[in-house]
């Protein structure tokens, strides 16, 4: 009778054995890690089934160090695996073309004086300098596409497609010599006071463009769909507040400009929460082109500095920096790995699985 007894344990026990290497297995099957390579680079490798989405929305930092590398192994993981070369990004769509300039050409002149958004840190103008490298070996290239509101560097965009030796219409003529005089700010403004001084140049710019179109298409002739996308743009300084809708808005019109079907995208996580009513990743979300192949992730951080200014914790608004981060650090990051890529459905709590599909962990970030 002992012996018989012995077998249902024993079988019971196997049971329990598999199950509990069947969650381990499954569990691990839903994490990422990023690691330096042997070159120094960092790397995502995750068993995570991506192709089921053709748009991703990142929740970045836009002041913490580790963010720009990060990006890159994200874009770099995407286009390899699932051959997305749209990347769209929290900046005009003439930063964009600056930008598209520099990644054909190497030449920093379109990306310095002034600084464009995204390129203030070394650890930025790093990071362009590596996505420039592995553009340069790519058959089909990277784009990027700008959503926000024009800054300063549009000015510079003006000058640059200026055409040479063509006569300027009289009408538009003090406009032209104001673009080419006024003076160009060093750096992306900060602070609404440096805003205000930039918009008042784009607003006098754009209605001026608005009142003399036809003289305008004339004298950029070829280039004025470039023009006019940065000039028209939906989305203005001046409708701050109606930013999710704007940049929706633009990233919709290129998607179908530009016949893109996959993209990532990258946006400050106050745009960010797949189900929070009218965020820009919820609208996204709802596309009807995009509806159930659409991932949100975002980053949350341990010990870690935006600029100057140093956070235990920092990730999206609605998760408890005393409680939940605290516990999702101590379950799920990866000492093995620099970062920890988790999906919020192994997290078993409701406020992380309504905001994002999956989560970046980082910590110890170097002030800078």
């Amino acid at each position: 009778m002992k012996q018989f007894g012995l077998i249902p344990m024993l079988y019971i026990f196997k049971i329990l054995l598999s199950l509990f290497v069947c969650l381990n297995l499954c569990h691990a099957q839903e994490t990422g890690c990023f690691k330096l390579n042997a070159q120094s680079d960092l790397q995502l490798e995750t068993s995570i089934n991506f192709s089921k989405y053709n748009a991703f929305f990142v929740g970045e930092f836009h002041g913490v160090f580790g963010v720009p590398e990060v990006k890159l192994a994200l874009i770099k993981y995407l286009n390899q695996t699932q051959g997305i070369t749209d990347v769209f990004m929290e900046i005009g769509t003439g930063a964009a073309w600056m930008y598209n300039s520099y990644l054909e050409t190497g030449d920093t002149l379109f990306i310095n004086k002034p600084v464009l958004p995204y390129s203030q840190q070394k650890n930025y103008r790093t990071f362009w300098q590596a996505l420039y490298n592995y553009n340069s070996g790519l058959n089909k290239k990277l784009r990027i596409h700008g959503i926000d509101f024009e800054r300063i560097e549009f000015i510079k965009v003006l000058r640059m497609l200026k055409p040479h030796e063509k006569t300027i219409p009289l009408s538009i003529k003090n406009t032209i010599r104001f673009i080419d005089t006024v003076t160009l700010q060093n750096e992306p403004a900060l602070y609404t006071e440096d805003f205000s001084e930039q918009n008042d140049i784009y607003e006098k710019v754009r209605a001026e463009m608005d009142a003399n179109r036809q003289e305008f298409e004339f004298y950029y002739a070829e280039d004025f769909p470039v023009v006019a996308r940065m000039m028209f743009n939906e989305n203005t300084y001046r409708n701050y507040d109606k930013r999710n809708k704007a940049m929706y808005h633009n990233t919709v019109k290129e998607m179908a400009d530009d016949g893109i079907q996959k993209f990532v995208l990258f946006a400050g996580m106050n745009h960010g929460n797949k189900n929070g009513l009218g965020t820009l990743s919820n609208r996204l979300k709802n596309n009807k082109q995009l509806q159930h192949h659409f991932a949100e992730i975002d980053m949350l951080c341990k010990d870690c500095y935006e600029g100057h200014v140093h956070f235990d914790y920092k990730g999206p608004n609605s998760f408890d920096k005393l409680v939940l981060m605290p516990i999702i650090y101590n379950n799920y990051f990866n000492t093995g790995c620099k970062y920890t890529m988790i999906a919020t459905d192994t997290i078993e709590d409701k406020i992380a699985q309504h905001y994002s599909d999956y989560l970046i962990l980082m910590k110890e970030q170097p002030d800078y």
